[in-house]
């Protein structure tokens, strides 16, 4: 153990763990994650420690104390995106493609590394929303390697069915699921805008809930493949202009890549 912590309050609580406030002699302020399940959450610590991406909080120190043990991270101030979406009555589009945009490209760099890595909890309950629109993921304890499927693990509405299939293969498709189902748990909350951008806001949800479609086929085989297919749709969808897709449904067009989307910018 690096540090001497005092525990200040408690952020969170899961079936298996919960999360403080905590702080240093310093005045430096953690996230302090606590649990009995030691073999899950060392798992978590040696992932965090190792990834070092933007998309999870920085590792600082891991311990165990009587039976019980204490991940110690950045402490990122804000709240989840589920406590955000149960609070407002509605988000804007403009929200939703940043918030998706962000997580399809972390997932990316995620399942892009020389042994992919998969997440397998992609829920709004584990997005932090961090203030100016920028989000974190939170908890690391269903994440590894692309490959067989071992154990059954998931968040039920969120995680992909071979996630409860032993012996059945996980692959960056098993991520694009979650994704899907957490895209159409922001659209339900999504609003068009008004105005002369009303029209464009209702065709980027058109897209959209297409986008939810081809992304939670229970089929492997018929569900888009990778998360950088999904970040190049989203990026698509903020070109000017107004959406065309000539002799071809809107889901034949995503999954070629060929949507002549010419939508209004949204994002800064």
């Amino acid at each position: 153990m690096k540090h001497s912590i005092v525990k200040r309050k408690k952020l969170g609580e899961g079936a298996f763990s919960a999360v403080y406030l905590a702080e240093d002699e310093g005045g430096r302020e953690y996230a302090c994650k606590e649990s009995r399940e030691l073999k899950l959450l060392r798992r978590e610590a040696e992932w965090l420690e190792r990834l070092k991406l933007p998309l999870f909080p920085e590792f600082e120190d891991f311990w165990i104390r009587e039976e019980t043990g204490y991940l110690l991270m950045e402490y990122l101030e804000g709240e989840t995106l589920e406590h955000y979406l149960q609070s407002t009555e509605s988000i804007l589009l403009p929200e939703v493609l940043f918030i998706c945009r962000q997580l399809a490209e972390g997932l990316m760099l995620l399942h892009e590394r020389e042994v992919p890595l998969l997440y397998l909890d992609l829920k709004p309950e584990n997005i932090l929303c961090c203030g100016q629109g920028k989000v974190r993921l939170v908890d690391l304890g269903l994440l590894t390697e692309a490959g067989v499927n071992r154990a059954r693990a998931g968040s039920p509405g969120y995680a992909a069915p071979e996630q409860f299939r032993v012996g059945s293969l996980l692959t960056p498709g098993t991520d694009v699921y979650g994704f899907g189902m957490t895209l159409n748990r922001l659209l339900c909350k999504a609003q068009p805008g008004s105005g002369r951008k009303r029209s464009e806001g209702k065709a980027i949800l058109t897209a959209l809930g297409e986008l939810v479609n081809l992304c939670t086929e229970e089929e492997v085989s018929k569900r888009i493949p990778s998360m950088r297919l999904v970040r190049d749709i989203l990026l698509t969808l903020r070109c000017e202009g107004e959406l065309h897709v000539p002799r071809e449904t809107l889901a034949q067009a995503l999954l070629t890549g060929r949507v002549q989307a010419e939508l209004s910018v949204f994002l800064p």
